[in-house]
């Protein structure tokens, strides 16, 4: 199902956010692999990253957040367990919500 129209900037956020995360480390292909399984697991994974640098850490709330805004419309979601099993890299996670495959690098903040 689409997304509604005051939907889709929420969903830019949230690609924002993975593609952030991926390039600070705390996302990898291997971790979205390895986590797909349904969202609750998901969503417990990203709370449990440790093995990062100190300064990632508060944005692993924002993963977090941004995962959990981006399934909070139930029926109506870029990411749910239909479509999660079948994503396995960050690419491919990104390429669920509405953040344009390419980005220039920016800080987006989701509080």
């Amino acid at each position: 199902m689409p997304l509604h129209a005051d939907q889709i900037q929420l969903s830019k956020l949230c690609g924002a956010n993975y593609r952030s995360a991926s390039d600070n480390g705390l996302l990898t292909d291997a971790f979205v692999a390895a986590n797909n399984a349904s969202i609750a697991v998901f969503d417990a994974a990203i709370g449990n990253v440790v093995n990062v640098h100190a300064e990632v850490i508060p944005q692993r709330g924002r993963l977090q957040r941004a995962f959990r805004y981006d399934n909070a419309t139930q029926g109506n979601s870029d990411v749910t367990d239909s479509n999660l099993p079948s994503t396995t890299t960050v690419a491919a996670l990104i390429a669920l919500t509405q953040e344009p495959a390419t980005s220039t690098a920016r800080q987006i903040i989701l509080e």
